[in-house]
């Protein structure tokens, strides 16, 4: 996800409600130039 379009940074156990059910961060990356997250999802 690109970092301008969240408000906050997203942490380890954050759970997400989407379209296609709800799903727990386990793995959070940043790429070196800081423009976007990469997010490990598992779904719960």
């Amino acid at each position: 996800m690109l970092q301008n379009e969240v408000t906050k940074e997203p942490k380890i156990d954050d759970e997400w409600l989407t379209a296609l059910g709800s799903f727990r961060v386990i793995h959070i990356q940043q790429d070196p130039a800081s423009t976007i997250w990469k997010c490990q999802l598992r779904k719960v």
